[in-house]
């Protein structure tokens, strides 16, 4: 998340996609503490999640690849791996031995090695 999206939560900016009706917001009590929590709500769940974590504005997540420090993976684990399956969220999760690796749910993988299947088909028959 950058600094200037992380300064809007602080002053009370919401992130919303109306059409999805995802929003992430920093309530007032967060503001000035050490590692602040922000909410990202849907029409069925609310989860607070770590600031860093809220990068996944839904302004931003439209068809992106959401990347993410091991720490906050580890975190953030459930809220991540339910949106990999829910929400068809792809993380790229980053090393500091430099290692990175990918989460999606086991349906966007299977449906990524048919896509590539059938391309590779195609170029083989033309």
């Amino acid at each position: 998340m950058s600094v200037m999206q992380i300064s809007q939560l602080k002053s009370g900016r919401i992130f919303g996609d109306r059409a999805t009706n995802e929003y992430v917001y920093m309530p007032a009590g967060e503001i000035g503490a050490k590692e602040p929590l922000c909410v990202y709500e849907t029409e069925t769940r609310r989860d607070d999640v770590a600031t860093r974590a809220s990068a996944r504005a839904p302004a931003e997540r439209k068809n992106a690849m959401i990347s993410i420090t091991s720490g906050e993976f580890l975190n953030e684990f459930t809220l991540c791996a339910d949106r990999a399956n829910d929400e068809n969220e792809t993380y790229i999760i980053q090393r500091e031995s430099g290692k990175h690796l990918v989460m999606m749910s086991l349906d966007a993988y299977n449906s990524l090695q048919k896509q590539l299947y059938l391309a590779k088909t195609h170029s083989d028959n033309h």
